[in-house]
């Protein structure tokens, strides 16, 4: 399988190949999207899962110099919705529950304790060499 982008920057090409034929498909930002959506349904059921861990060593984090977020209550009345802003994917709407918003906010919290106690131990150990 093969993608290419056009002079336009409107359209891509995807050329998939097999033994015997070819097909070339010219798809526009939209239909790249619902491919794009399609394709993490798909990958959503299909085994073998995405595991549900990350760690800081395996993760491989976007840098994002202007973040976009949003944050509105869920129609369905049951939690929050945040949404991020990726520039390939879009908006990426996520409903949480009350219980889940909690847990994200003292993750922050805990990861935020981290990185000050990691970032002392930094500067003791500069202290030590200088």
């Amino acid at each position: 399988m093969k993608v290419t982008r056009s002079d336009a920057l409107t359209k891509i090409r995807l050329q998939a190949a097999s033994d015997d034929s070819t097909v070339d498909l010219d798809l526009t930002t939209r239909e790249v999207d619902q491919l794009i959506g399609e394709l993490a349904e798909m990958r959503a059921k299909m085994a073998p899962a995405h595991t549900g861990r990350i760690s800081d060593e395996t993760a491989a984090p976007f840098q994002a110099d202007n973040l976009l977020w949003e944050t509105f209550p869920d129609r369905a009345l049951r939690g929050v919705v945040l949404a991020l802003n990726h520039a390939g994917l879009g908006w990426i709407a996520l409903r949480l529950s009350r219980a889940q918003i909690e847990d994200l906010v003292t993750s922050f919290e805990f990861s935020l304790a981290k990185l000050m106690i990691a970032r002392q131990a930094a500067e003791t150990a500069d202290d030590k060499t200088a």
